[in-house]
């Protein structure tokens, strides 16, 4: 889900991407800027509708699942089916990860779970789950994203 937004005078694509809750880098990726592209009032590029829950991480050396799974606080199934892994699937140096960012949950559904099931997991009530994920149909593998608010 993108829009299209259009620089305010004195802008730069760090404030932007701060701004819109993403990282500079995904709005080159995004547009086609290379690395030292400076951005011009008026000119219209390519945004996040809304702010991502989860970023890319580049896989390196003596990188696991399970080590990456501690670091972001999710079990192992998860970040491998977040994935499309195997919870024994090897890690590669360079290969490209989804992982939730901070104050981000997420479940992925099964076959019996009921949206009372989901929002207790994740402490919270339906009304709010639904209202945080706009659709929700509970298919299995279907990705609940819950954002939790800081404190």
């Amino acid at each position: 889900m993108y829009r299209i937004y259009q620089v305010q005078k004195s802008e730069t694509l760090e404030q932007i991407a701060k701004n819109f809750d993403v990282t500079a880098n995904l709005l080159r990726e995004l547009n086609g800027f290379s690395n030292d592209y400076v951005v011009r009032e008026g000119e219209r590029i390519i945004v996040p509708r809304e702010p991502s829950t989860f970023s890319r991480y580049v896989v390196k050396k003596g990188d696991t699942l399970y080590s990456l799974a501690q670091k972001y606080e999710v079990t192992v199934a998860q970040l491998a089916m977040l994935n499309g892994l195997d919870d024994d699937d090897y890690l590669y140096v360079d290969q490209v990860l989804v992982v939730p960012k901070e104050n981000t949950e997420f479940y992925i559904t099964e076959d019996t779970d009921t949206l009372t099931k989901v929002a207790s997991y994740f402490q919270t009530t339906p009304k709010v789950l639904v209202e945080q994920n706009k659709t929700v149909y509970l298919m299995p593998e279907q990705l609940m994203i819950y954002k939790k608010e800081k404190i």
